[in-house]
């Protein structure tokens, strides 16, 4: 994506990482937490977490970050999964799946009103699917770290998410 960006598209995109191993040189990739960007304040038009909102410890901290480092009406745009039925953390591959609702009211609660938040589920199916087609059922699951029963209580689900900074803090 940050090549993307950068190349594609022309814009001056820099990724952070926790562990960026494996990278290649000509990816701008720098290794930092997404709770404490070493990045000045006001510095960023925009932010985006692809599969990785779910796995940070401290959303919290992760969203006063990305408002921090946001510019005034900067928007972060999360594309993860979701619990469409009960909310649940994992220790494997999912981590913390949360509700639409819970995941909206974190949001607001730090400063970003959402504009945007649809449902992508099918894409997760799909390649779920495929998976379990390549793997077996019993390896596709323990791959994820859950048992079927899991899944069915959450209802795991996939979402995009565009949210803009409201408020200085």
């Amino acid at each position: 994506t940050v090549n993307y960006m950068n190349d594609v598209m022309a814009l001056d995109a820099v990724g952070i990482d926790i562990e960026p191993a494996g990278q290649s040189d000509r990816i701008n990739i720098i290794k930092a937490s997404a709770g404490d960007i070493p990045f000045p304040g006001l510095s960023f038009d925009g932010i985006i977490t692809e599969c990785s909102f779910s796995l940070m410890s401290e959303p919290e901290r992760v969203l006063e970050e990305c408002h921090r480092v946001l510019k005034e009406k900067g928007r972060i745009i999360i594309s993860d999964m979701y619990a469409r039925g009960d909310p649940a953390v994992f220790n494997g591959t999912l981590g913390r799946l949360d509700t639409k609702e819970n995941i909206i009211s974190l949001l607001q609660k730090k400063g970003f009103f959402t504009e945007l938040f649809e449902d992508h589920t099918y894409a997760l199916r799909t390649m779920w699917g495929q998976m379990i087609f390549d793997m077996g059922d019993a390896s596709f699951h323990d791959s994820l770290g859950v048992t079927p029963g899991d899944l069915k209580k959450v209802k795991c689900g996939y979402y995009l998410l565009v949210a803009r900074k409201t408020v200085t803090r």
